[in-house]
């Protein structure tokens, strides 16, 4: 069975298993964000209104090395379709949310609807919507909320 939205931890990373501390999961195979703490973590699942619960503990690739599993109460869906090109594409309910789009952080929006998250992220080509933050401020950024 695929796994669809889950969060795994690891103590010590790896680079070619586990390439940060936390990983927020699309799928096996798709990262939605990457976190060096839970904090980080935390404050992007208050954000965007999704709690989480333990699943599975395991020891990783040596004894001094633990794994988490946990599982997620929403479905994200951040679909790669071309962003949106204005705010008018977008839904009326819609948060703000500075997110990656196309390696760069600009501002993104995101509803939930109590079972889906959907991200909304503008297209680059975009530049009435698609305003990077300066390389200073997109650092600074990474280092307090994470990539996602």
């Amino acid at each position: 069975m695929e796994k669809a939205n889950y969060i795994s931890t690891i103590e010590k990373v790896d680079e070619q298993y586990h390439r940060s501390h936390v990983i927020l999961h699309r799928s096996w195979e798709w990262h939605f964000g990457d976190f060096e703490t839970m904090d980080q973590l935390d404050f992007l699942a208050k954000t965007l209104g999704f709690t989480y619960e333990l699943r599975e503990e395991k020891r990783w690739r040596g004894k001094d090395n633990m794994y988490r599993e946990y599982s997620m109460s929403h479905t994200l869906v951040s679909p790669c379709d071309g962003g949106f090109w204005s705010l008018s594409d977008l839904p009326n309910d819609v948060k703000p949310i500075k997110a990656l789009s196309n390696g760069s952080i600009v501002t993104c929006y995101f509803t939930n609807d109590g079972e889906t998250i959907r991200m909304y992220r503008p297209n680059p080509n975009a530049k009435n919507v698609y305003k990077p933050l300066s390389i200073e401020q997109h650092i600074a950024h990474t280092t307090i909320y994470g990539t996602y």
